[in-house]
């Protein structure tokens, strides 16, 4: 009778963290630092693109649209585009 309560080889019961683990897969990360590097600072720009969106959307609403200013909704309006611009390369970037 087996008592392997259906672990597998491959199966490790133990830490959720080991250290010599995560230092060998760095290693195999060094080619690749500086593009990890500028994925990881990305992220701050993009966020702030992403969240800038919907408040262009709320002031091209709430300031021009119910105003009736038109020429500041044509300003918001490429500002947003100008985002979304934005939005794209970062994240172009951030992949490639």
């Amino acid at each position: 009778m087996s008592h392997d309560l259906g672990l597998h080889d491959e199966e490790v019961v133990g830490r959720a963290y080991d250290r010599r683990l995560m230092i060998r897969l760095a290693g195999y990360t060094r080619p690749y630092r500086g593009v990890l590097l500028l994925s990881a600072c990305l992220f701050p720009a993009i966020a702030v693109v992403e969240l800038l969106q919907p408040y262009l959307v709320k002031v091209a609403i709430d300031d021009h649209i119910l105003q009736g200013d038109w020429p500041g909704l044509t300003r918001i309006a490429a500002v947003f585009l100008a985002t979304l611009v934005a939005q794209y390369l970062l994240r172009y970037w951030q992949v490639y």
